[in-house]
């Protein structure tokens, strides 16, 4: 950032980034830290936590319900980071109605792009029987999407009349 950019940076608009980041760091470091216990504990099989969910380690090497999953790795990490880099650009800018909501979604999208790196593919360990094995990154994402809808539908505030 230039130092006329800076200058004219207001508080606002720093709190909305430490928001922004904070979130996204949260949400990469709770993701990368669940990964690498479900990897370390649950080769052994599948453990039951509560009613219909469970812990069961799976691999998705394709994107949102393994779609994309027999593409080349490449062709899906060139477009997540083109993604991200968008998303990113747009969030710090502060064109996203909420940061927290743009940060749980950027985090989300950094972890799992970040685990793909390895070996091609993302690390899912929650099981509901019903739905694909997903991630706590993946929770970020629809967590982020939601608030950011919710955000949208929220009225306008208006100046007080003087």
């Amino acid at each position: 950032m230039i130092a006329s950019q800076r200058a004219t940076t207001t508080p606002s608009a720093r709190r909305q980034r430490a928001l922004l980041l904070a979130a996204v760091v949260g949400a990469a470091s709770i993701d990368g830290v669940t990964k690498l216990a479900a990897k370390a504990t649950l080769d052994d099989g599948p453990t039951h936590i509560i009613g219909p969910i469970g812990l069961k380690l799976g691999h998705n090497s394709g994107v949102a319900f393994g779609l994309g999953a027999t593409g080349p790795a490449w062709i899906v990490l060139a477009v997540t980071a083109v993604v991200i880099a968008v998303l990113a650009a747009a969030a710090w800018q502060g064109r996203f109605a909420s940061p927290l909501a743009a940060g749980l979604i950027l985090g989300g999208a950094v972890a799992n792009f970040v685990d793909r790196i390895g070996d091609g593919a993302v690390t899912d360990m929650i099981d509901v029987g019903w739905w694909p094995t997903f991630n706590a990154a993946d929770i970020a994402i629809t967590t982020g999407v939601v608030l950011l809808v919710l955000a949208q539908l929220r009225p306008a505030a208006h100046p007080a009349a003087t």
